[in-house]
C-alpha cells in the first residue's frame, strides 16, 4: 500500500498474486476430501423445490441436442441455472446422480474461484512484510469454506445450484475487477473489465441476488484502493445512489408480481445491471468528476431514475408477492414485520455459521415473526446490533480494511433476499457467499500473531476436520427424502411444511396410506396449506375416489382462483371419466389461469382428440410444442393427430424429429411403423418393427403393429404368432394387476389396490383387441376352430364389440354351426342395426336353417342399407326360389 494515500499499487505482474503449484495441491487436497463429503448426498432424489422447478418444467426436459430446445431452456427467470439443468435432463434424465454430480464440481470451482479471489485481496490488502502470508490465509479460508456444513443446503439441494453458479460468477466479476485495477491502463485491463462485466451478467443470469453485485465493485473500489477515504465516498454519493434506484427497480422487475413474461424481465434486468455495473466500473475510476455540471446532471439521473422505481415498485409490488411455489395461502406478510424480523435471522444465520452443528441445520426453519420492534423484544436489540455493524465496518474501513470490507460484503450479499421481498424467512443457502469475506478476515487476523507456524496449520487442519465430519453427516440426511423431512419435521414441528413434504417421500415410496396420514396432519397445523390439499386431491384422483378428489380441487379452487393445475387435474379426471367434453371446459380454464402451461394445451388437444375436433387438437398441441420443444408426450400426440389427417409426411417428420433426440422409448417407433404402413412403405414398416423388437421383446403393442404388417403381406401364420405373443404379455400384466389388487384388498387396503384395479381394467381392452386380432388373422387362414377360441376369448374382454362377434359368426358359419352363427350375428346386429353386411350375414344364416320369411326381411332391410351391392339382390332371389 502507498504510505501517503493507502491505495494499491498498480502491478501487472500476476505472478505476484496468483497461487503457487503448491498451494493448489494443498487446495486439490481439501476438494478431494470435499467430494468424499459429498459422497453420500450424490444418490439423494429431487426435494421440495427441485420438483417443481425442474422435474415439473418440461422447459428443461431436454429430449435432444436442438438450439430450439436449448433456447426455450433459457425462457426462466434464471436462463443460465436453466440451461445448466436443460443440459443434466439431456444426459441423466431424472437420474439425480448427474444432478448432484454438476453441484458438487461447481462448488469445487466456486472454492477455486474464491481462493484466487481471496489470495489477490490479501495481497492488494496486507503490508508488504504480511503479503507473504496471503497464500496460506487464502488457502486456510477456501478449505474452511469449502468444507463448511453451511454449504451442504447449496450443494446437496439440486435446486439450489442457482446459489453455487451465481456465487461463482459473483466473485469472478470482482476477481476480473481487481485484476483490472492493478494492470494499470491498456489492453489487459480492457479486457479485464469486459470479462468482469461478461461474468456480472451471467451471475444475473444464474440468481436474481446478483442485482447487488456492482454495490459490492463499489465497495471494493472504495475500501482496497481508496483507502476507504469519507470524502472520496461522499464526492461519488449521487452515483452511489443512481445505482441503487437503478438496483430497486431491476429487483421489483424481477421478483415482483407483473404478468409479463419472465423472459423479458429478465432481459430488463440485464440492461439495467449492466448500466449498473457500467457505472460502478467507469465512475469510481474517473479522476475528474467534481464540476458543478456533472454534479448537477447526477442529480437529475437520480431523480429520474427515482422516480422511475417509484412507478415500477408500485406496478409489480415485490413485497406483496406469495409464495406461489409454496401454495401456502396466507403466507403474505406485511414488508415491515418480514424487514424487521430479517434483522434476528441476520444474526440468526451468524448463530448457525460459527456453531455448524448438524442438529441445528434444517431444510426447513420455523422462525417466529418480529410482530413489532418490541415483540419480541430481541427485535430492537438485534435492529441496533445491525446498525451498529453497518457503522463498524465504515469505521474498519480505512484502519482493517478486510474487516470492514467483510461486514459490508456480507450485509449486501444479504440485502435482497433479507428485505422486504416477501421470500422464505429462512434458508440456509443464503449463507453460501455471505460468510466468504468474512472468513478471510478472520483467518488473516492471528496471522502476525507469534510465530508457531504450526500450531496454526495444526488449528485449520482441525478445524477442516471438524467441518469435514459435520458436512458428512449432514450429507447423509441428505441422501434419503425421508429422513431429510424428518429431520426437518424434528426441527420445525410447528409448521406444516415438513409434514407435506414427508407424505411425499411416502408417495414415492409406494407407501400412499403413510402419505396420506402426513397430509391430513399437515392440515390440522394449517388447514390453508394449498400444497397438502393439492397432494389429497391428486392421491384421491389416483386411486380412483373421483367425488373425493373433485370436493378437494374445487376447495382448492375457491381459496385460490388461479390455481391452474387443480383445474387440470379436474379436466384429467374427467378424461378418465370418458367426459371429454367437461375436461376440455377445464383444460381452457387452466390455461386462461396460466398460459405459459404446455401441459395443459397438451390435454387440452387430448380433449379435442376425444371429441373429434382434430384440427383443434393439432393447434393446441403446437401451442405446447412451441412452449416445450421437448415435451415428448406432446410430439408423440401431435404427429397421431397429423397422421389422423391423413398428412403423413407431417407425421413422420415430427416423429422423426422425436426420435432423433430421444431413440430410446419404443412407442415413437411403433407409431412411426404404423405411418409407414398407411403410406403403403409395408417393408420399411416391417423393418422398423424388426429393429425395435431386439429392443423390446416384451411390448405387446409393437408385437399388435407386427402382426398386422406381416398379415398385410399375406403372412398370416407369422401374424398371428405375434398377435399370441402380444395377448401372452397382456395377460401377465392382467394378472399382475388383479393378484396385487386383490392382495391388498384382502388385508384392508383397499384404496391401495384400487389403481391396480384400475390399470387392470385399462388392459382389458387391450388384451380383448389383441385375441380379436390374432382370431381374425386365424379365420383369414382358414383356421376356423382356432379363430373360434381366440375371439371367444377377445368377447371374455369386449363383450359389445361387433366385428369380433361378426368374425365368430363368420368362423362359425365355415364349420357348419349355422344354430351358433345365427346367436352371434343376431349379436351383432342389436350392436349396429343399420350395418348392412351385418344384416345380410344373418339373412343368410336364417336362410340356411330354413327360416325363409326371416332371412328376406334380413336381406331387404340389407338392400335398404346399402342398394349398391349387388350381391344383396342376388341372394335376395335366392331365398325367393328357396321359398317357391
Amino acid at each position: 500500500m502507498k504510505a501517503t494515500t493507502g491505495q494499491a499499487e498498480k502491478c501487472s505482474n500476476e505472478s505476484l498474486w496468483g497461487p503457487s503449484q503448491r498451494e493448489w495441491i494443498l487446495f486439490g487436497i481439501a476438494a478431494l476430501v470435499c467430494f468424499g463429503v459429498y459422497l453420500p448426498s450424490l444418490k439423494g432424489p429431487f426435494v421440495y423445490d427441485d420438483i417443481r422447478f425442474i422435474v415439473e418444467n418440461t422447459r428443461l426436459h431436454l429430449a435432444g441436442l436442438s438450439l430450439e430446445g436449448l433456447l426455450n431452456s433459457l425462457k426462466t427467470p434464471r436462463p443460465v441455472t436453466g440451461f445448466t439443468f436443460a443440459l443434466n435432463h439431456l444426459v441423466h434424465g431424472m437420474d439425480t446422480l448427474g444432478y448432484h454430480l454438476v453441484n458438487v464440481a461447481l462448488h469445487l470451482a466456486c472454492g477455486a474461484i474464491f481462493f484466487l479471489l481471496a489470495k489477490l485481496t490479501l495481497f492488494i490488502s496486507l503490508a508488504d512484510a504480511a503479503k507473504k502470508r496471503a497464500g496460506a490465509i487464502a488457502l486456510a479460508a477456501a478449505c474452511i469454506w469449502l468444507l463448511h456444513p453451511a454449504a451442504t443446503s447449496a450443494v446437496s439441494y439440486i435446486v439450489q445450484r442457482a446459489t453455487v453458479l451465481y456465487s461463482i460468477f459473483f466473485f469472478a466479476s470482482l476477481y476480473f475487477y481487481a485484476w483490472a485495477r492493478l494492470a494499470g491502463p491498456g489492453t489487459e485491463r480492457k479486457k479485464a473489465l469486459a470479462a468482469c462485466m461478461a461474468c456480472g451478467l451471467l451471475a444475473l443470469g444464474s440468481k436474481q441476488s446478483a442485482l447487488v453485485l456492482p454495490f459490492c465493485i463499489f465497495a471494493y473500489e472504495w475500501v482496497f484502493f481508496q483507502g476507504g477515504r469519507f470524502r472520496w465516498l461522499a464526492e461519488r454519493l449521487v452515483w452511489l445512489l443512481c445505482l441503487a434506484a437503478l438496483g430497486i427497480t431491476a429487483s421489483a422487475l424481477l421478483v415482483g408480481v407483473n404478468p409479463a413474461d419472465h423472459f423479458t424481465l429478465a432481459l430488463a434486468g440485464f440492461a439495467l445491471l449492466a448500466l449498473g455495473g457500467l457505472a460502478a466500473l467507469l465512475v469510481p475510476a474517473a479522476e475528474k468528476h467534481r464540476g458543478l455540471a456533472l454534479q448537477a446532471f447526477g442529480w437529475a439521473l437520480f431523480g429520474v431514475l427515482a422516480l422511475t422505481a417509484v412507478l415500477v415498485w408500485r406496478q409489480t409490488d415485490p413485497g406483496a408477492v406469495i409464495f406461489d411455489y409454496k401454495n401456502v395461502l396466507g403466507s403474505t406478510l406485511d414488508p415491515i414485520k418480514r424487514l424487521i424480523t430479517q434483522w434476528r435471522v441476520i444474526f440468526h444465520y451468524w448463530s448457525l455459521y460459527f456453531f455448524p452443528a448438524p442438529s441445528r441445520l434444517s431444510l426447513v426453519h420455523d422462525f417466529p415473526v418480529s410482530e413489532s420492534l418490541f415483540d419480541p423484544p430481541v427485535t430492537l436489540v438485534a435492529g441496533i446490533g445491525l446498525l451498529c455493524l453497518v457503522a463498524s465496518s465504515l469505521a474498519l474501513a480505512r484502519r482493517l480494511p478486510l474487516a470492514g470490507f467483510a461486514i459490508i460484503w456480507f450485509v449486501l450479499t444479504l440485502a435482497l433476499e433479507s428485505s422486504v421481498i416477501n421470500l422464505e424467512m429462512v434458508a440456509e443457502q443464503r449463507m453460501y457467499l455471505p460468510f466468504s469475506f468474512v472468513l478471510i478476515a478472520i483467518c488473516a487476523a492471528p496471522a502476525g500473531i507469534g510465530r508457531g507456524r504450526a500450531v496454526k496449520t495444526g488449528g485449520v487442519v482441525a478445524l477442516c476436520a471438524l467441518l469435514a465430519f459435520a458436512s458428512l453427516s449432514r450429507n447423509r440426511v441428505w441422501a434419503d427424502s425421508e429422513k431429510l423431512w424428518k429431520d426437518a419435521l424434528t426441527k420445525a414441528p410447528g409448521i406444516s411444511g415438513p409434514l407435506v413434504g414427508l407424505a411425499g417421500a411416502y408417495f414415492e415410496k409406494n407407501l400412499p396410506v403413510l402419505g396420506e396420514h402426513y397430509l391430513w396432519e399437515a392440515l390440522k397445523i394449517n388447514p390453508l396449506d394449498l400444497d397438502a390439499i393439492y397432494g389429497l386431491a391428486v392421491y384421491n384422483k389416483k386411486i380412483q375416489n373421483y367425488d373425493k378428489a373433485n370436493t378437494l380441487f374445487e376447495l382448492l379452487i375457491r381459496l385460490r382462483p388461479d390455481h391452474a393445475l387443480a383445474r387440470q387435474q379436474i379436466g384429467i379426471m374427467h378424461m378418465e371419466e370418458g367426459r371429454p367434453e367437461m375436461a376440455a371446459r377445464a383444460f381452457e380454464e387452466a390455461i386462461d389461469r396460466a398460459p405459459g402451461l404446455p401441459e395443459a394445451h397438451n390435454n387440452l388437444g387430448m380433449a379435442f382428440m376425444a371429441l373429434g375436433k382434430p384440427w383443434e387438437a393439432i393447434d393446441q398441441f403446437n401451442k405446447a410444442f412451441l412452449m416445450a420443444p421437448d415435451f415428448f408426450d406432446t410430439e408423440i400426440n401431435l404427429a397421431v393427430a397429423l397422421a389422423g389427417q391423413n398428412r403423413l409426411e407431417d407425421a413422420k417428420k415430427i416423429l422423426g424429429a422425436a426420435l432423433s433426440k430421444n431413440p430410446q422409448p419404443s412407442q415413437p417407433h411403433i407409431l412411426m411403423g404404423n405411418i409407414l404402413m398407411e403410406s403403403g412403405q409395408v417393408e420399411d414398416a416391417l423393418e422398423l418393427f424388426f429393429s425395435t423388437l431386439a429392443k423390446d421383446r416384451d411390448n405387446p403393442s409393437l408385437h399388435n403393429s407386427l402382426g398386422i404388417a406381416l398379415n398385410s403381406q399375406g403372412l398370416s401364420v407369422e401374424a398371428a404368432g405375434h398377435f399370441a405373443q402380444a395377448a401372452k404379455l397382456l395377460e401377465n400384466r392382467l394378472s399382475f394387476g388383479m393378484d396385487v389388487g386383490l392382495a391388498l384388498a384382502g388385508v384392508g387396503r383397499a384404496q391401495e389396490a384400487a389403481p391396480y384395479f384400475f390399470r387392470a381394467q385399462a388392459t382389458r381392452h387391450e388384451l380383448g383387441a389383441a385375441y380379436k386380432n390374432l382370431g381374425v388373422t386365424q379365420l383369414n387362414a382358414k383356421f376356423a376352430e382356432d379363430a373360434i377360441m381366440s375371439l371367444e376369448q377377445a368377447l371374455t374382454f369386449i363383450p359389445d364389440d361387433f366385428e369380433v362377434l361378426s368374425s365368430l359368426g363368420v368362423a362359425a358359419t365355415s364349420l357348419g354351426g349355422t344354430e351358433m352363427a345365427r346367436i352371434y350375428f343376431e349379436q351383432a346386429v342389436a350392436l349396429a342395426p343399420e350395418n348392412a353386411q351385418a344384416r345380410k350375414n344373418l339373412g343368410l344364416t336364417l336362410a340356411r336353417q330354413g327360416l325363409y320369411g326371416d332371412a328376406l326381411a334380413q336381406l331387404k332391410e340389407a338392400a335398404r342399407l346399402n342398394p349398391d351391392d349387388p350381391s344383396i339382390g342376388r341372394d335376395i332371389n335366392w331365398v325367393l326360389l328357396r321359398m317357391e
